[in-house]
This record gives structure tokens, sequence and C-alpha cells, in this order.
């Protein structure tokens, strides 16, 4: 267990900077909308009326021909003369009719800095007629100028209205920024788990910051429960479109994962050769141990177990170890479950299966198993392939801490120190370090000699 924490902080250390910048959430809610170009449909400079046809019909209320003449006059094409009074007048009168593409184009005329003329909050009452036909553009824009306070009193929560309008109709910055304002309470309630739906709805659009939020969230489980699997794919996914940190955070992710399997597999293969008992009692033969474990004595079945695994008395076949472990923990034997699950988190032999090394574990533990206990306590506080359960965590650590097994004395220190799973309790904490450290251990004297330098904490309890 030590093992891992000491590994776990050296990569840590190592990428420090990086870890920094995982934490955060990339943010930008835009202060510019993206209706500042004028929309052309294609059919309003292809088709070929003459410019007399198109000013006839238009001015005889005939709504496409408004906006065609709108599109002519702006662009200065087919016998047209550029002229942005004449455009904004046909697209006013197309507007005025219901034309969403003329309402957004209104508010473009009159939202920009260097047209004939400017009026913003005109500009939002256009924005906001071609917003009402679900128009994502406009709803965006509408978001944009309110979220700002672009020529009006900045009204958050009547942004996020807008913008969540545009995300459910596909717009990817929408939805982006729905994410946004929800994940940092801006404006409107917090709501993580709603901020990780709208990321993924971004990111599926291939929305890198989205990609990489999406990422961070599931890799810190901030509103979702965290997978990095799941998270590591976001992190490619954004590291392919060019995110820097996207592709560091990969590199880091693959460096843990290589790390923490070596280690846990060397882990697995050194407690399991420090068991008790490792040498069959001498005054046995083999083949009697053999007939008692055929005959169903789980003793017996869990020696030949500790014999085959370690080819004391009978072939070195993990294969065959671990089907002697099997039989006797699915009988209750607490330290045979305790081997399943050590040879399961490892892939020691056998195809590694961590959630079913997690059963395991917690079947010792709940049959008084301390090293069990610390296994399911360490599983839980956070390791590859386990949703990190910090109450469950500490409450096995607690089982074995009141069996007095130092180093889950320690972990109990360590986590109510920093309230982390359960409430802060750092007079209790320091109980539980004083307590592990007067047993030798090395963490818990360092921790003590930090808390209480200079001063005598070895009678602390006494």
């Amino acid at each position: 267990m030590k093992k891992r924490h000491l590994i776990q902080f050296m990569l840590s250390s190592a990428f420090c900077l990086l870890a920094m910048q995982s934490m955060m959430i990339a943010s930008s809610v835009p202060l510019l909308a993206e209706a500042t170009t004028i929309s052309i449909r294609e059919n309003a400079t292809s088709s070929n009326e003459t410019l007399t046809e198109l000013l006839l019909a238009a001015d005889s209320g005939d709504r496409d021909a408004q906006f065609k003449c709108g599109a002519r006059f702006y662009q200065g094409i087919k016998g047209f003369t550029k002229n942005n009074i004449d455009a904004f007048r046909y697209f006013q009168m197309a507007a005025e009719q219901g034309d969403a593409d003329a309402q957004t184009n209104c508010g473009i005329f009159l939202r920009s800095e260097d047209d004939f003329r400017k009026n913003k909050l005109e500009a939002f009452s256009y924005f906001e007629a071609a917003a009402a036909q679900s128009y994502s553009l406009a709803e965006y824009t509408c978001g944009c100028m309110l979220f700002s306070g672009e020529g009006m009193d900045v009204n958050k929560p009547k942004a996020y209205q807008f913008f969540s309008q545009a995300a459910l109709h596909g717009h990817v910055a929408s939805q982006f920024n729905c994410g946004l304002m929800l994940f940092d309470a801006n404006g409107i309630p917090e709501d993580k788990a709603n901020a990780f739906r709208y990321f993924k709805m971004a990111a599926a659009q291939r929305h890198r910051e989205a990609q990489w939020n999406c990422g961070t969230m599931l890799k810190r489980g901030w509103g979702i429960e965290a997978d990095r699997e799941s998270a590591y794919t976001y992190f490619a996914q954004a590291s392919q479109k060019g995110h820097s940190t996207a592709f560091s955070m990969c590199k880091q992710m693959d460096c843990e994962r290589r790390s923490l399997e070596e280690a846990e597999k060397q882990e697995s293969k050194k407690l399991a050769k420090s068991c008790q008992n490792i040498v069959p009692d001498t005054t046995q033969t083999i083949l009697e141990i053999l007939s008692d474990a055929s005959a169903g004595d789980s003793n017996a079945q869990y020696k030949c177990g500790k014999m085959s695994y370690l080819g004391v008395g009978l072939p070195d076949h993990r294969k065959e170890a671990f089907r002697f472990f099997k039989v006797a923990a699915d009988r209750g034997l607490d330290k045979a479950q305790y081997m399943c699950g050590l040879m399961l988190s490892g892939g020691d032999g056998v195809p590694e299966e961590r959630l079913q090394a997690l059963e395991y574990f917690k079947m010792g533990a709940a049959q008084g198993h301390i090293n069990a206990m610390c296994r399911a306590g360490a599983m839980y506080n956070g390791s590859r392939g386990i949703t990190p359960d910090k109450v469950k965590a500490f409450q096995y650590f607690k089982m074995a801490a009141d069996l007095d097994d130092p180093d889950a004395q320690y972990e109990c220190g360590v986590m109510l120190y920093s309230g982390n799973g359960v409430p802060e309790n750092r007079f209790e904490a320091t109980v539980y370090f004083i307590r592990a450290a007067r047993q030798g251990d090395l963490d818990a004297i360092k921790r003590m000699q930090q808390l209480m330098p200079g001063e005598s904490w070895e009678r602390s309890l006494e």
C-alpha cells in the first residue's frame, strides 16, 4: 500500500504543473457573438430576375424578393449598386414579414460599430424575433449580448435561457457556454452533472475545449462518476485536434498506468510470498493434504493453493493455485478470499479482474481479515478500474485501524486531517498518527515530527 503511495507521489511531482492544469476547466464564454456576418441565401444571388423585376416584386410585398434585393444591394451585384442603407431597408421589409435570415441581418446592421447607424437595443429586438423562430445563431447572439450587457443590463439567467435553446438546436458554442455557466455557477445555480451533459454535446461535435473539459470532469469525478478510461478517450480526442495540454495528459496517464500496473504486480507477488504459514505443516504428507482438500477441507484447499503458488511440494502453477484458493474462498475461508483478491487485482497468473478482486477483499474483510480490509480501503480510496468512494475507503481503513494495523491507522489519519471523504477532524487524525507512529510506522513518525516539532509526542496517548 505504501509503495503505491510513493509511486503516485513521484508521478504527481514529475507532472506538478500539468496536474494543476488538469484541475482547470477550459472557460471562455464569448463576449462577441458569431452573428457578425450578413447572411446571404444562395438563391438570393444566383437567380436570374432583373433589377426591375425584383424591385417591383419587393415593393409589392414579395418577401423573398425583398430579401434578394437586400442581398444584392449589400453585395452590389447584378445591376444593383452597393448601398447598405437600401440593403437594410429591404432586409427590414422582409424581417417585418417574419424572415429569420432578414431579421438576423437587420440585427447585425444595427449592432455594427461601422455601419450607417447603431442601435443595440433595436438590434437585440431583431435577434430576439429570429430566435423566436428557433434560429440558433440568433438565439446564441441574444445570449452573448445579455451575458456581456451589450447595449443593455447584464442578465445572465436570461442569457442562459437563450444559450440552452440554441444548444438544443445543435449550436456547438451555445452547448459549450451552457456547460461553463452551469459548472461555475456563473449567474445560475451550479449543476455539474448538467454541465457535463452540455460539454458532452459539444465534444460530440469535435469542440476541442469541450473534449478537454469532459476528460477533466471524468478524471476528477466532478458531477459524474470518475472514469479514467473515458477521460483518456476525451483527452486523446482533444489531443488529436491540437490541444497540447491534453496531449501531455495522455502521456501522463500512460505513464501512471504502466507504473501502477507494474507496482501492483510486484506488490501482489511480495505480499503473497509473505503470507503466514507459507510452507505446509511438515507433519502432513502432500498426499494427505490433497486427500483432505478433495474431501472438502477448506484449510487443506488453501494449503494446496499456497504450495502450487510457490512450487513447494506441488508444481509452480498459478492457475491451479487460484483454483484451490477459489474453492476455499467460496467455502468462506477468509485468507483464501484475500489471496483470490490479491491475484485478481494484479493479474497474477490469472486475467486481471479488479472489480471481482474488490469483492473478494470485502468478503475477507467481513470475516476480520486485516489485510483484506486494508486492500478494500485502498481500492475504494482511488484505484484503477474502481469508482472512488472515500466514505467506504475510510470505513475499511477504520476497521483495520481498530484492530491496530499501523498502515490503516495512518490512512485514517490522512483522511481525517484533510477531510477527504469524512468530516475534517485534526485532533482525531493526530490520535491515529500517534497510534501508528508508536508501532513504528515511518510515515506516521514523520507526520508527527512535522505536526509537533521539538515536542515529545511519544507519550501523548498515555
